[in-house]
């Protein structure tokens, strides 16, 4: 009897685990996007932009096809980016939860990560192609 009840316990345990989506590491990973407009905070209106960023490995991108270094972390509701060597310096900032369905990303803000630009954010506009 008591082998029957471990056995339907070990076959419940296993059947009803399931692969959590969220806990995916990179979901940009192999994709291509392109910034489309961005925004300074202290500029009214956002400027017309057309830089591709080509995401190759979960922590390697192309910013305009020069090789750059990225970080994508998932800690709490909304997934943070940190992206290297842009046109603005080094920016972080946290993306909309389901950017990887949809394939944007609408002014999300991002703040250079330099030092001295440290309070300069910036508005971004991306999409996957």
């Amino acid at each position: 009897m008591q082998f029957f009840i471990m056995f339907f316990v070990a076959v419940f345990v296993f059947t009803s685990c399931q692969k959590d989506e969220n806990l995916n590491p990179n979901k940009l990973s192999n994709s291509t996007w392109v910034i489309t407009q961005y925004k300074e905070s202290t500029v009214a209106y956002p400027e017309i932009l057309n830089d591709t960023l080509f995401f190759k490995t979960n922590s390697v991108y192309t910013y305009n096809g020069i090789e750059q270094s990225y970080n994508l972390i998932y800690n709490g509701s909304q997934p943070k980016l940190t992206l290297n060597g842009t046109l603005f310096g080094n920016l972080s900032g946290f993306i909309p939860q389901g950017f990887s369905v949809y394939g944007k990303i609408n002014a999300s803000t991002f703040s250079v990560l330099s030092i001295g630009d440290s309070e300069k954010e910036y508005l971004l506009w991306m999409e996957r192609l």
